[in-house]
């Protein structure tokens, strides 16, 4: 009787349609579709600075974190704070706006140290 070999059944795993291989590729995917979903509410409710905006934009950070796995929570933050910068630097930002989602983002982003 023939026993077959761990390495064996390992390399069919990971080239199957749903393997580890592709299932890492679709995470990454997924976690860019949601820092883009989150940027893109950012950007309009930057750009139209309304103080009952803030809400809103604390929603899509917080819907961001919580479709983010936790090692990757972190390096998505500061995409986003990166986003929230860019838009406080340009010319006609309400920098109240910026700057208050800016320090919502920076009391998330404690929670890591």
């Amino acid at each position: 009787m023939s026993v077959p070999r761990p390495e064996r059944l390992m390399c069919v795993d990971l080239l199957q349609p749903l393997g580890l291989a592709e299932w890492r590729s679709r995470s990454h995917i997924a976690g860019m579709e949601d820092i883009h979903r989150c940027t893109s509410v950012l950007r309009s409710l930057l750009a139209a600075g309304e103080p009952n905006g803030i809400p809103h934009a604390e929603k899509a950070i917080n819907d961001l974190m919580d479709a983010t796995p936790a090692p990757r929570q972190k390096a998505s933050l500061e995409s986003v704070q990166a986003v929230v910068q860019e838009h406080r630097d340009a010319e006609g930002c309400q920098l109240g706006f910026a700057d208050t989602v800016n320090d919502y983002i920076e009391k998330l982003m404690r929670s890591f140290e």
